[in-house]
């Protein structure tokens, strides 16, 4: 099973006005990176949209939420040969 691409945020100590309200680190996988680059790679644009999930949680250091990144979902492509779908390729 693949590592998920889990951070955390915390309520941040802001300064200005326009200071993040949370702030955090992200552990990203390089399955995570490695699927939105293919994604990026095949749509040929400047950005990729990814999928974004929270939970609440607290630990001894107070209230966090946990974030979760991962690529948008992609059906994997139908086998369109017998050999295609038995992972055969012909040359044994």
């Amino acid at each position: 099973m693949n590592k998920r691409s889990i951070g955390k945020l915390r309520p941040a100590n802001r300064t200005k006005e326009k200071s993040p309200n949370l702030t955090g680190k992200l552990a990203l996988q390089r399955t995570t990176l490695n699927e939105l680059a293919i994604q990026m790679r095949e749509e040929g644009g400047t950005e990729i949209t990814c999928n974004v999930a929270g939970w609440f949680n607290v630990d001894l250091a107070g209230k966090y939420i946990t974030v979760e990144i991962s690529p948008m979902f992609r059906r994997a492509p139908r086998p369109t040969s017998l050999n295609e779908f038995f992972g055969e390729n012909g040359d044994e």
